[in-house]
């Protein structure tokens, strides 16, 4: 059974402990469905999920079942997803804890001075979470970052957090692992955009790799 879920749905956390289920977050917010849609076979279930009432309709036809099947598909398969806001961020970064193992790693590159005060206690929290699923990470931060924030973070068992060595202001930080590149660009309702593909994410790794050898770690 495959699942597509819209981002602010908190059923997905559920559904991905379900046996032979497939899950992804790859509706964006301001694309999200009023209603949720079900096919199996030649059947349609089309159900509102807000309001006072609930109404389902179930649709018996071969040709609206197969529109519906390859517009998920179509979905389910894209390369690339923009969407916007902190919860959006905050999705695709969790991906990292779908595809890492214990021993793998992520890396984030250029990674602002700017970022609402919301966004330092969730990655507090989050490193928390690495930690306990093994996974480790190399971060590299623009030069203007306070370096209290690169402290801390180096503080958390597995994170290596260093300075770029550039005077270069990135608008946007990249998050890499596995074939995918997050990148991000910071604001208060930040874009998000997530990058899909293994020849791209290789070469965004590459580019992490060679300023990576450039810097130095924090004293």
């Amino acid at each position: 059974q495959y699942m597509l879920f819209n981002q602010d749905c908190f059923e997905s956390e559920k559904a991905k402990k379900l046996p032979r289920v497939k899950v992804k977050i790859g509706v964006p917010q301001e694309y999200k469905s009023p209603a949720e849609v079900c096919v199996y076979g030649d059947n349609t279930i089309i159900a509102t999920t807000g309001g006072k009432e609930y109404i389902t309709i179930l649709i018996k036809n071969k040709e609206i079942a197969n529109s519906f099947k390859n517009q998920f598909s179509a979905i389910w398969s894209q390369d690339v997803i923009v969407s916007h806001g902190v919860k959006a961020l905050i999705h695709a970064h969790e991906k990292t804890y779908q595809r890492l193992s214990k021993g793998e790693e992520y890396v984030y590159l250029g990674i602002p001075n700017y970022q609402p005060a919301e966004h330092h206690e969730y990655w507090k929290k989050d490193h928390e979470k690495r930690i306990k699923a093994g996974i480790k990470c190399r971060l590299l931060f623009n030069k203007d970052a306070d370096k209290e924030i690169l402290k801390d973070r180096n503080t958390y068992g597995g994170c290596d957090a260093r300075y770029m060595e550039t005077d270069i202001k990135t608008p946007s930080y990249m998050n890499i692992f596995k074939d995918t590149v997050v990148i991000s660009i910071p604001k208060k309702n930040p874009i998000v955009i997530e990058i899909k593909n293994k020849e791209v994410a290789s070469s965004f790794k590459g580019y992490f790799e060679s300023f990576w050898k450039q810097s130095k770690k924090l004293k």
